[in-house]
């Protein structure tokens, strides 16, 4: 399982530099990354994150399409920034925050109930909190959110500790790593919404210089 461990990071630390810098080909990438990680994890009997890993796959496959698709489209607010140069940056609203900590917190309840019922999982809590806060960031992630990265760093916080204790040392180098790079693409996808809202803010002052100046009606009625 060692060489899978090593083979897994070496393919998990190239999808997450790449989604630092918004490129679609993390995606496929990522997608050897998780189908290596949950033959590994399910040898360590970390049962959650290995089905964490299978829905990993279809989001990979989700989010490849998803950016695709954001490449392609031109937004009027724009007027070109999108037109597949960058993956265009959302904000999650506080509508969002509260749904998305809500999701995560219910998938956590229930999945460590799942795991301390029929299974004989270690660290139930744990890996159902990593599993549901993943799956949480990864949604987050697929539709371009920069809250993303606020729930990877803390998943990468939360298990690096639990990959240490179970002896799965490359894997807890793996996700030290992707702390760091959760960090970079928290800051690098900030600058990136400043970037956007200063490119409409223009356009708009563009607009509004643009428009066509009409005299006022001086005309007195009799």
């Amino acid at each position: 399982m060692f060489i899978l461990e090593v083979a897994a990071t070496i393919l998990g630390v190239l999808c997450v530099g790449l989604l630092v810098y918004r490129n679609h080909w993390s995606w496929p990438i990522g997608l050897g990354q998780v189908i290596l990680q949950g033959i590994v994890l399910w040898d360590a009997k970390l049962y959650a994150e290995t089905g964490l890993q299978a829905v990993f796959a279809i989001l990979q496959v989700y989010g490849w399409w998803a950016w695709l698709a954001s490449r392609s489209r031109t937004t009027d607010e724009t007027q070109g920034a999108a037109k597949g140069e960058e993956i265009q940056v959302e904000t999650l609203s506080a509508v969002g925050w509260v749904l998305s900590l809500m999701a995560t917190g219910l998938g956590t309840f229930g999945l460590a109930w799942f795991l301390i019922q029929f299974t004989d999982g270690q660290a139930p809590w744990v890996d159902a909190f990593i599993a549901s806060a993943s799956l949480t960031a990864q949604y987050l992630l697929a539709k371009r959110y920069h809250a993303n990265w606020t729930y990877w760093i803390v998943v990468d916080l939360v298990s690096i500790p639990l990959y240490f204790a179970r002896g799965l040392f490359p894997f807890a180098i793996l996700y030290m790593i992707f702390l760091g790079l959760a960090i970079a693409g928290w800051i690098t996808w900030y600058w990136a919404l400043k970037k956007q809202a200063k490119l409409i803010n223009h356009q708009d002052a563009s607009r509004i210089g643009a428009a066509p100046f009409k005299s006022p009606d001086l005309r007195t009625v009799v």
